[in-house]
């Protein structure tokens, strides 16, 4: 789905407002400037928001590569809608950190956030 997505939309998959919006058009989205707020990204990407699951789930895909489904969605939610980062951010360091990095699925996924 991800892949067929991803050839269609080109590189307007990768825009804050793609060709296809996969959330819900009349919902704003604002994220927070990552140069006022880098400091919460670099705790969410060393796992050490205080969020004992997020944590977990970042130490693992540093030290491993890899973790479930489940927590790369929480760890995702919580970037976006608790620190509002764009995700954009996460998408770019889940890219760096994955062993099973597919960039259709990880921004296709990334982009429901």
């Amino acid at each position: 789905y991800f892949l067929f997505n991803c050839f269609r939309d080109g590189a307007s998959a990768y825009k804050i407002n793609p060709k296809t919006p996969v959330h819900k058009p009349d919902t704003p989205r604002e994220w927070l400037p990552l140069s006022e707020h880098q400091d919460k990204f670099i705790r969410w990407a060393s796992g050490a928001t205080g969020l004992p699951m997020v944590d977990a789930g970042m130490k693992e895909l540093i030290k491993t590569g890899y973790t479930s489904n489940r927590v790369r969605q929480n760890m995702a939610s919580v970037l976006t809608k608790d620190l509002k980062l764009d995700w954009r951010l996460g998408a770019e360091w889940y890219q760096l950190c994955l062993e099973d990095h597919c960039v259709a699925a990880n921004f296709g996924n990334w982009s429901y956030f």
